[in-house]
């Protein structure tokens, strides 16, 4: 069984089947020669019930023809008869070519032994879907495993130069708490634009941080919140004004003149 190849409903060539199924052109003239169709496929298979089929496919076309004209009445049913009638002539299509087919053969069939040759052909026509389904997963995974050792080592030169680039970006975002700005402050986890405008205001007021740890006490930052910034902040050292003028009063103090009297 090769995959993509349809399957003929009985032992004959797709084209005979074609050929044999013109008949269901009639139907697409709704119920004014559709029922030409069902009379032709029973005589030629020998089976009074498509006959009787034809013959109520037939009504708006008799109505018609002894009325002398066509009214809604017969408008409506000629449009219902007829969808019915097309859908009607694709369901029994594939029995047709089945009792066609036998006797052709010198052969007569039973209801019976047609419902069993249409459930087989359902049953092979899904094995075949199946078929190809499970070939096309088939092709897919042997792509995949078909990986050239090339591509294998780029992938895993692009994934350590991404893991590079990330441990790069999150060192270019270490912030100095000390001389941070307050955006920069508030784009900490945790932190937001009013706690950062109360650190500001603590630096603005004492000048600096001495600690990370006073930079958390002060925020009343919670213990997970704290771990996260921890590894993006840092405290520089900032001298003050005041320490500044201590430094200078000892120099001056120390550079005196010494005096002999």
């Amino acid at each position: 069984m090769k995959a993509g190849v349809k399957m003929s409903i009985t032992s004959r060539a797709k084209k005979w089947e074609i050929l044999n199924s013109l008949w269901i052109l009639f139907t697409f003239t709704l119920c004014f020669f559709n029922w030409i169709g069902f009379f032709y496929i029973s005589y030629k298979v020998r089976y009074i019930k498509w006959s009787l089929c034809g013959l109520i496919y037939s009504i708006p076309f008799i109505i018609v023809m002894i009325i002398g004209k066509a009214n809604n009445l017969v408008g409506i049913l000629t449009l219902i008869l007829g969808i019915i009638g097309i859908v009607h002539a694709f369901l029994i299509r594939n029995e047709y070519l089945i009792r066609l087919d036998a006797i052709q053969h010198g052969k007569i069939l039973s209801k019976s032994e047609i419902d069993k040759i249409i459930l087989k052909h359902n049953l092979s026509k899904s094995s075949l879907k199946d078929y190809e389904t499970m070939e096309t997963i088939k092709s897919d995974i042997d792509v995949k495993h078909n990986l050239s050792k090339e591509e294998f080592v780029k992938n895993e030169y692009n994934n350590s130069h991404e893991k590079m680039t990330d441990e790069e970006n999150t060192k270019n975002k270490i912030v100095d708490i000390n001389i941070a700005s307050e955006n920069e402050i508030a784009n900490l986890p945790g932190i937001g634009l009013i706690l950062a405008k109360k650190a500001i205001n603590h630096r603005q007021t004492k000048g600096y941080f001495n600690s990370i740890d006073e930079f958390a006490e002060l925020l009343l930052l919670k213990p997970h919140i704290f771990e996260r910034i921890k590894p993006l902040i840092v405290v520089s050292k900032i001298e003050t004004k005041h320490e500044n003028n201590s430094e200078n009063d000892k120099t001056s103090t120390k550079s005196g003149r010494i005096v002999d009297f």
